[in-house]
């Protein structure tokens, strides 16, 4: 068969344009050509038909994807007006502000497939998209430190200390607490809640200090007493209340932590005491050994109530609430008048804390109505921070060693503040030695360390002695770190809780800078809290599952683990 080359040689040339044509136009162009060539060589082409049905088919399939992409060209164009709230390395994962999103649709999630092992590499940041909440206001008619009729010398200290305005919660609690109210606080974290009891408290103390003669005032019998889990955040508490203490008059004492020796409570001194920080079992010794009275104490305070009322710690807390008077203050419990002094008959209680307790009938309905508190909580609680961004990255477990002291480099290199958190004591000691032989100068701080060792470590950190600070949860609840500037959760944490406590070490009220937080996830288990955090927010809603008692799901966790076969 005899074929003019150069007639092939140009519809080979028109081929090649076919590949970037439309399916349905180059099947038809194909066929032009197939009978040009025919006609031109004589030589009979075969002619195909395609069924009627299959050709329903094909004409729908195409119709489907056009409209799918003028769906997906119309979400976009309104995405481009739109800020993006989750940026992700699939770009088709994205999240915009306004867009809908579908609990029961979870494929639409960046981490759906996270629990894979071929999502390695996957990362997704919720980006920071407004301010912090706790300092901006809403229509509340007190605005200053001046409208809540605080005396002169704590006004004054508060100005020398710079503080403007209250924040939120702060604003809301001054007032219930200075009408002697059991009051349930919760707010998101680092939005002021020490001063929002602190403040009130001191204003009361000082009232009655002008009515009071010595007889009044026996010795170790505290007005007020505030509880807290941990050593670090009793001391940093008492570090803040000492800074207005002196103006007023009043006296605080600081009791030593746990594992305070015999002898240290046989010579504690007798004197008149105002205000007693401790942790429980501290207290509770110094209670049984007769060191310590709650017969005068008017406001007892649990700082991270949550804790606190957790089962590790509630038996302590029930022992000494057995030695306190608690009673619902009535309407004339509370008498701020010039010719009366503040008198209030039983224990003012006021639970402070990032989360809401849910465990209070069961702890605290032996001692007190759990009717008579006054609920005060923000609109931000158990919500991400609205103006911190939040990074995730699927790693293979290999992978963390070098992904932290990537960014551990970078921290040094740009001065940041750096928190790197580590759910178990070995971990934590672990990535303290690997940035240590990598010349990464770090501070550690855990549980498993003994108590001289642990002394001071956080003040060393605050006090620029290091810029990585590598730490378990005993660091994630209430310490005031205004300095950090980035949290890393190398190990992400068991509950959503301890999630909320870790990241709000940074973006607090007074902070330079809003600060991020980057979370490694390599577990299967992890991948169910990111699924939670990334749930609520792309509907801009609240986590679910916040509560957590520790002691309680690792009990049942022993237990099903452990259980006989034929129980099961």
């Amino acid at each position: 068969m005899n074929v003019n080359l150069n007639y092939l040689s140009l519809k080979g040339a028109k081929m090649s344009t076919l590949v970037t044509l439309n399916s349905t136009i180059r099947s038809q162009l194909v066929s032009v050509l197939c009978r040009q060539f025919a006609t031109r060589t004589n030589v009979e082409v075969p002619r195909i038909t395609t069924p009627h049905k299959l050709k329903v088919q094909f004409q729908k399939k195409e119709r489907n994807i056009l409209r799918k992409k003028a769906i997906q060209a119309k979400i976009n164009m309104t995405n481009k007006r739109s800020a993006l709230v989750i940026s992700c390395k699939r770009v088709q994962y994205n999240h915009h502000q306004g867009q809908t999103y579908s609990e029961f649709n979870p494929s639409k999630l960046a981490s759906h497939g996270w629990s894979n092992y071929k999502s390695i590499g996957d990362h997704f940041t919720i980006k920071a998209n407004s301010k912090n909440p706790a300092l901006q206001t809403i229509n509340e008619t007190v605005r200053t430190f001046e409208d809540f009729d605080l005396n002169e010398k704590l006004l004054e200290q508060i100005e020398e200390l710079n503080f403007e305005y209250p924040t939120k919660i702060q604003r809301r609690t001054f007032s219930a607490v200075l009408q002697g109210q059991n009051v349930i606080c919760a707010a998101e974290t680092g939005s002021g809640k020490t001063l929002a009891y602190l403040l009130p408290i001191m204003e009361l103390l000082w009232r009655m200090q002008a009515n009071e003669t010595a007889e009044d005032t026996p010795p170790n019998s505290p007005r007020a007493i505030i509880i807290l889990p941990s050593q670090e955040l009793a001391t940093q508490v008492a570090e803040v209340a000492n800074k207005f203490t002196k103006s007023c008059g009043i006296k605080l004492q600081l009791l030593s932590g746990k594992g305070i020796p015999t002898q240290n409570i046989r010579f504690f001194g007798k004197e008149t005491i105002d205000i007693v920080v401790s942790t429980p079992m501290t207290l509770l010794k110094f209670f049984y050994s007769g060191k310590l009275t709650g017969a005068r104490c008017q406001h007892l305070v649990l700082d991270e109530a949550d804790t606190l009322l957790d089962d590790s710690f509630s038996d302590v807390i029930k022992k000494i609430m057995q030695k306190l008077q608690i009673i619902v203050p009535s309407a004339s419990s509370a008498l701020t008048t010039d010719d009366q002094p503040y008198v209030m008959s039983g224990t003012q209680l006021l639970l402070i804390s990032a989360t809401m307790p849910r465990s209070l009938d069961s702890i605290l309905e032996d001692f007190i109505e759990i009717e008579s508190f006054q609920r005060i909580k923000t609109e931000s609680l158990h919500r991400l921070l609205p103006h911190v961004p939040h990074t995730f990255m699927r790693l293979h477990h290999e992978q963390k060693a070098d992904e932290i002291l990537r960014l551990a480099k970078e921290s040094l290199a740009n001065s940041i503040p750096t928190m790197i958190f580590c759910n178990k004591s070995d971990t934590c000691f672990w990535v303290h030695k690997l940035l240590k032989e990598h010349g990464i100068h770090n501070i550690v701080l855990n549980a498993q360390m003994d108590r001289k060792l642990r002394s001071g470590k956080f003040a060393n950190f605050q006090n620029e002695a290091a810029d990585i600070f590598v730490c378990t949860d005993i660091c994630s609840r209430g310490l005031d770190t205004l300095r950090v500037q980035l949290v890393i959760n190398f190990d992400l944490p068991s509950y959503v809780s301890d999630y909320i406590h870790r990241s709000g070490r940074v973006g607090r009220v007074g902070s330079k800078d809003g600060g991020r937080v980057v979370s490694f996830a390599t577990q299967k288990w992890d991948v169910k809290l990111i699924w939670n955090i990334e749930t609520a927010a792309r509907k801009s809603a609240e986590l679910e599952n916040v509560n957590a008692n520790i002691k309680r799901k690792i009990t049942s966790i022993v237990q099903k683990k452990f259980r006989k076969p034929s129980e099961k």
